[in-house]
C-alpha cells in the first residue's frame, strides 16, 4: 500500500506556527508596531545566537538593544523569584547580557524576561529577616525594574538577596551594577498589557500583518537574522512608515503585492 502524505498548503502551516507561539508573537507584534509608529525602531534579529534565550524579539534602537524571553502557559500559576532566580539562571542571564554588550559596545542592553503566571504576593524568603516593607515576589520584581543602584540596594530589605545574585554572576562590582539596572522581570500582567484586541481598532490589522510576518522570519534564520525596519516594511506590502513624527516614502519594486487596505489606513 502506498503512503499518502496529507498536504498542507502554506496558510495552514503558518497558522499552526502561530498558534503555538501566540502570546510571544502577539506581544513581538505589539512592541514592534509602537517602535516603528514612534519612529525609534532600528532593526529586530530573529534567533540571534548572542540573545541566548532572550531571542523572543531582540530590538534595535538608537538609545538600547533590548532582548526578550516570553514565557506564558495555559494553566498559570504564581511565580515564586526565590525559586525562579536560581544560580544557573543568573549565570546564563548574566552571560548573555555580556555577549550583547560585547557586540553593542555603545548601546546599553536592556533583558526583559516574562514569567508564565503572576508573581506571588505571599511569599517572603527573598528579603531580609527583621527588615520593613513588602517582602514577596511582586515587590522584589517592581524593585529591580526600577533600576536600583547600590545605595538603594544598601538601603532596602533585599540586601542579602542582591548580594548573592551578584556572586552568581560573576561580574566585577561596577560591571555587576550595570548589569542590575538592565535587568526586567515582568509577569504576564505585561502580555495583557500589550494585546492586539487592546489596541487602537485601526491599527490592529497593521499589527496582525506583523505577527503573521513573524513566523515567516523565523523560518527563514537560516539564511538572515537582521531585519531593518525599511526591510520589514517593504515584506509587509506597505510603502509608507508607521512613525507618528513623519513619514517617509520607501521604494517598493514593482511586482511587490500591494497591501491596499493596509496602505489606505496609513
Amino acid at each position: 500500500m502506498t503512503n499518502k502524505k496529507k498536504k498542507i498548503d502554506s496558510a495552514s502551516g503558518e497558522v499552526n506556527a502561530i498558534s503555538g507561539y501566540w502570546k510571544q508573537y502577539e506581544y513581538s507584534a505589539v512592541v514592534m508596531f509602537r517602535k516603528m509608529q514612534q519612529g525609534v525602531l532600528e532593526a529586530i534579529h530573529v534567533a540571534n545566537p548572542k540573545a541566548g534565550f532572550f531571542d523572543d524579539l531582540v530590538t534595535e534602537m538608537p538609545n538600547q538593544i533590548v532582548a526578550v524571553q516570553v514565557k506564558s502557559s495555559s494553566k498559570p500559576q504564581y511565580v515564586n523569584l526565590n525559586t525562579e532566580l536560581s544560580k544557573d539562571f543568573i549565570g546564563s542571564v548574566a552571560a548573555i547580557w555580556k555577549s550583547l554588550s560585547e557586540e553593542y559596545p555603545h548601546r546599553p542592553i536592556r533583558l526583559r524576561y516574562i514569567f508564565a503566571g503572576l508573581f506571588s504576593s505571599g511569599d517572603t524568603a527573598l528579603a531580609d529577616k527583621d527588615t520593613d516593607g513588602a517582602k514577596h515576589s511582586r515587590a522584589f520584581a517592581d524593585f529591580i525594574n526600577l533600576g536600583p543602584d547600590e545605595q538603594a540596594v544598601a538601603q532596602s530589605q533585599w540586601k542579602g538577596k542582591i548580594k548573592q545574585i551578584a556572586a552568581w554572576t560573576g561580574l566585577p562590582p561596577a560591571e555587576f551594577w550595570r548589569f542590575l539596572k538592565s535587568i526586567d522581570l515582568f509577569d504576564e500582567r505585561e502580555l495583557h498589557g500589550n494585546r492586539i484586541k487592546d489596541c487602537d481598532p485601526q491599527d490592529q490589522e497593521k499589527i496582525s500583518a506583523i505577527l503573521s510576518l513573524l513566523p515567516q522570519l523565523v523560518t527563514e534564520s537560516n539564511l538572515r537574522k537582521r531585519w531593518t525596519e525599511q526591510e520589514l516594511v517593504a515584506r509587509l506590502g506597505w510603502k509608507k512608515r508607521l512613525t507618528l513624527r513623519n513619514v517617509h516614502e520607501f521604494p517598493v519594486p514593482e511586482d511587490f503585492q500591494e497591501n491596499t487596505i493596509s496602505e489606505a489606513a496609513l
